[in-house]
């Protein structure tokens, strides 16, 4: 038993000690570049306050390791989260949650220190109610993002989550109910998180820093000369097909245009779609590009006078936006500022030109 916790745990310690070199080395890009760093400290902790007695780490790095490892299983959600949203951000309820999560697992750490931790049925039921609804949302984030996603990569690997969860969950499950012990379900939580590691590993290594980055890319209406100088012959119908679509018939109007909508309308088959919004205008994900439209026909309506007392929830609506939240989300992701700040900034300059 020693010997197979060795061959997973230490590979698993070496392996996010890795990640943590491999996200500085591309600078932290972004919030899932940060949330897989903390997610590495925290697990490393974690796997060496879990140590079997026999080979037990002395007292203070049991102690330190314990400390961080309350976090690992929140860590875990939000940077799941982060990889298969590019425009994840931290919000409110999140915060709630993380909190929540990290004060289920302090009884635990108490523990380890000899303090009889207060309310322990608490920390010990509300650990796996928490690990398990952060699961869920993590699957079912997967599963909704499905669709929209471009990038062909992540998009396939949606599914592998979706059924990374349900086995771990059915193997946890069936060593919880055959009563086995807490090193031998350790060791399998450890066996269940090699995989992980490895191809999270050697997607950083193979120098796709995007892996855990946020890429760059163009959220406005693509220049339909600039796109086109890329585009091999084969594609230049389907993009012109897509460029009268978006353009001059204004599809992006509609509040419940689909991928799959748009590709039956230009007679294109969906996974050359994907390809082509993905790898000629450098978008990650539909709604992007589809909200670049909007929020461009936006621009122009909070800039016309003659829309200066349109109300910005009739503006949102109009150009396709089903919620007033999502409009402002998306205007500010976009332009940098909210809608009523730039109406108000276009009017102000507006009124300083010379006639």
């Amino acid at each position: 038993m020693l010997l197979a916790d060795a061959l997973v745990r230490f590979p698993v310690i070496v392996l996010m000690a890795a990640l943590c070199a491999l996200a500085i080395r591309d600078g932290l890009r972004g919030t899932a570049a940060r949330l897989g760093m903390l997610l590495a400290i925290a697990s490393i902790g974690h796997a060496f306050a879990s140590l079997p007695s026999a080979y037990e780490a002395p007292d203070v790095v049991e102690s330190i390791g314990g400390f961080f490892g309350i976090t690992a299983p929140a860590f875990l959600w939000l940077f799941g989260l982060a990889v298969l949203d590019d425009d994840f951000r931290m919000t409110p309820p999140l915060w709630v949650v993380f909190a929540l999560s990290c004060f289920v697992k302090v009884g635990w750490w108490v523990q380890t220190l000899g303090i009889d931790a207060p309310f322990d049925d608490l920390h010990y039921n509300g650990t796996y109610v928490i690990i398990l609804g952060c699961t869920a949302h993590l699957g079912v984030s997967a599963l909704r993002g499905w669709q929209e996603d471009l990038v062909e990569k992540r998009r396939q690997s949606r599914i592998l989550i979706v059924a990374s969860i349900a086995v771990s969950g059915l193997i946890t499950a069936l060593s919880e109910l055959t009563g086995l012990g807490p090193e031998t379900e350790t060791l399998i939580g450890h066996a269940l998180a090699l995989p992980l590691v490895l191809w999270t590993f050697f997607a950083l290594v193979s120098l796709r820093p995007s892996f855990l980055a946020v890429t760059t890319h163009e959220t406005g209406p693509s220049s339909r000369t600039t796109a086109a100088l890329s585009l091999e012959p084969k594609d230049q119908l389907a993009f012109d097909r897509l460029m009268e679509e978006m353009t001059d018939k204004e599809a992006f109007l509609e509040p419940d245009l689909t991928i799959r909508l748009l590709s039956e309308r230009i007679d294109v088959q969906e996974y050359q779609l994907r390809k082509l919004i993905n790898s000629t205008l450098g978008h990650r994900n539909f709604a992007g590009f589809v909200n670049g439209y909007r929020i461009s026909h936006a621009q122009t309506k909070l800039q016309d006078p003659a829309a200066a007392r349109l109300p910005i929830l009739t503006i949102a609506m109009d150009c396709g936006f089903q919620t007033l939240s999502t409009f402002n989300r998306a205007f500010k992701t976009i332009t940098g500022e909210t809608p009523s700040a730039y109406r108000k900034r276009s009017s102000e300059t507006a009124s300083t030109e010379p006639e």
